[in-house]
């Protein structure tokens, strides 16, 4: 049964590959290849159904040379531009920072751990650590509109202090940390990474003290707070909402083209939770 909320919000990820291995993830990587003309038509479509804001994910968004065609459509429907990406596809060129100030209004970057030792291990990948390290001195004054994400599990969980030091020093304009979420293929590692949700809340609200100075957004993200508050749109079009608790799966509800595609989006979907509509600025 269709419920009241409708979701502002829409992923579109690119699942056909990644450069990266981090086990934890939860994209399961075995779509279709990218074609630009299907990319398009879903950012259209994703705006004409009334969505404001659209997360471009992965796999790295910044791997299709297109993208710049894909971003400026999006920015011209008016949709709110947030692109999480791991960093190897952004090219550090004066292009692509006019790439970024034109169309992108959040730009998120991955930071799992204090230093390279925790950070490339977290992520499986020697010598990411310095090449985002890398990114955020070049980004420069972008950095009023960028994210840091971290994805916290018990393999990083005792560094989160020494993280919080590294981030105050960095100036991102905002702070996301998620809890790691068997979901998916994610759920092959659970018991490497699973960490429970009072555990990682309480972790949390020690963090919040000192970022109340820093002025930087600290935004706390529990893996049951995710679910079902946005839907998931992969590259070829086909659309994912999370199971039901307690089953950490995802659910194929068709093509962003059908007819009746809202209606099955918001039989599961609820509303954004507060914290991504101060992402967003609530508007």
């Amino acid at each position: 049964m269709t419920n009241g909320a409708r979701p502002s919000r829409a992923i579109l990820n690119f699942a056909h590959r990644c450069a990266m291995k981090c086990e934890w993830c939860s994209v399961p990587f075995r779509a279709s290849s990218v074609q630009e003309s299907v990319v398009a038509k879903v950012v259209e479509r994703v705006a004409e159904l009334g969505f404001t804001r659209l997360t471009f994910g992965g796999g790295d968004p910044f791997h299709y040379r297109f993208i710049a065609n894909t971003l400026e459509l999006a920015k011209a429907r008016g949709l709110f531009v947030h692109v999480d990406t791991h960093g190897l596809g952004l090219g550090e060129t004066d292009e692509t920072l006019d790439l970024l100030r034109s169309t992108v209004d959040l730009l998120g970057l991955p930071l799992d751990g204090s230093s390279a030792a925790v950070h490339d291990e977290m992520r499986q990948s020697p010598g990411h650590y310095a090449r985002i390290i890398q990114k955020l001195a070049w980004l420069g004054d972008f950095r009023s509109r960028l994210k840091l994400n971290t994805i916290v599990s018990q393999f990083n969980f005792t560094n989160l202090h020494e993280l919080a030091d590294v981030v105050t020093s960095l100036k991102p304009s905002r702070w996301s940390i998620y809890q790691y979420w068997p979901v998916g293929p994610a759920s092959r590692v659970e018991e490497r990474h699973a960490l429970a949700e009072t555990t990682f809340l309480e972790a949390a609200e020690r963090l919040r003290a000192a970022f109340l100075v820093a002025d930087i957004a600290l935004e706390v993200n529990s893996a049951e707070s995710r679910r079902n508050t946005y839907p998931i749109i992969r590259h070829d079009a086909q659309v994912y909402v999370h199971a039901a608790h307690p089953e950490n799966t995802f659910v194929h509800v068709g093509s962003i083209f059908d007819d009746h595609v809202m209606e099955r989006v918001r039989a599961t979907c609820v509303e954004d939770r507060p914290a991504a509509l101060e992402r967003y600025g609530r508007q």
